[in-house]
């Protein structure tokens, strides 16, 4: 899977390096049972869970569909993150992957409150302010079992440019991974271009 095969399939805007699909890619396909996906987006997330979990996995995706916190980029909306899913799953023969997946139009501060089960895997990308994703990350860490992994996007900043402008990630998520180097709870197992990858302790 590479950038233009994700565009090809979901005719959608693609917000994922190349060298993350990879990896991404890797560490979703060693979730066993739930896989939750915060900040679903145009679907691109959702679609490489459900290609790459085990057969028998749940993806939750999770997107409140205002907009992002970070610029004004054009908003997805709920029925388009349907329709690009359901889109490139059907193209490459693989539509029964959508009975493993829910899509929750929430907010993750929502969701969180009648949650109750175990996860495998936390994919973050909704919130870029430090506020936000923080909160996200402390919501979710808890529900991750021990040896369970958590990925934050745009969490690699590159030092020296202007807050609005995204370079190799944004200040928020950046701001979070930094912090979390120094909590003994969590081990930094991977980390490419804006992604960093983290395992519970």
């Amino acid at each position: 899977m590479n950038k233009l095969k994700l565009k090809k399939y979901l005719k959608a805007p693609i917000f994922i390096a190349e060298e993350e699909i990879p990896v991404f890619c890797h560490f979703v396909s060693l979730a066993e049972n739930i896989l939750v996906d915060v900040g679903a987006g145009w679907g691109t997330s959702a679609f490489l869970m459900l290609v790459n979990a085990p057969q028998d996995a749940l993806i939750f995706s999770i997107d409140s569909f205002i907009g992002d916190t970070i610029k004004p980029w054009k908003r997805a909306t709920e029925k388009m993150c349907r329709e690009n899913v359901e889109r490139a799953l059907t193209t490459i023969g693989k539509i029964d992957a959508l009975q493993r997946w829910k899509l929750l139009p929430q907010s993750s501060h929502q969701i969180i409150t009648h949650w109750n089960q175990e996860v495998d895997l936390v994919y973050i990308d909704g919130d870029h302010l430090y506020k936000g994703v923080k909160q996200d990350f402390k919501d979710w860490f808890k529900f991750v079992k021990l040896g369970g992994i958590i990925l934050i996007h745009d969490s690699r900043r590159v030092s020296g440019v202007s807050a609005e402008i995204f370079a190799r990630g944004w200040p928020g998520p950046t701001q979070l991974a930094q912090e979390l180097k120094k909590q003994k709870d969590i081990n930094l197992v991977n980390e490419t271009f804006s992604l960093t990858i983290w395992e519970k302790k």
